[in-house]
């Protein structure tokens, strides 16, 4: 399935639970392998926050909406903490 970043830009983004997270309003992109590295997640309109949702942590895109892992560790993982639970975006600019 192919989606252009028009239609996923503002794709709103839930946990597999339902909750909703917030809408996409930018990626960060490798330049080496050019494939997207993270999606940049606006948490709410009244809230400032950002989310960086790392690519493994993604289930499913759809045109309608994307689906992210519920942020929990499971205990059979090995990764990295960081890269293991949705974390608030850090120096990154992400303008509309």
């Amino acid at each position: 399935m192919l989606l252009l970043f028009s239609k996923l830009k503002n794709l709103p983004v839930f946990t597999q639970s339902g909750v909703k997270l917030g809408q996409i309003i930018d990626v960060e992109i490798d330049l080496d392998s050019q494939s997207i590295l993270r999606y940049a997640i606006k948490r709410g309109i009244v809230s400032r926050g950002v989310l960086l949702i790392h690519r493994s942590q993604v289930v499913a895109i759809t045109d309608e909406k994307m689906t992210v892992e519920d942020a929990m560790i499971k205990k059979s993982q090995t990764m990295n903490i960081k890269e293991a639970v949705v974390q608030p975006a850090t120096g990154i600019s992400a303008r509309e």
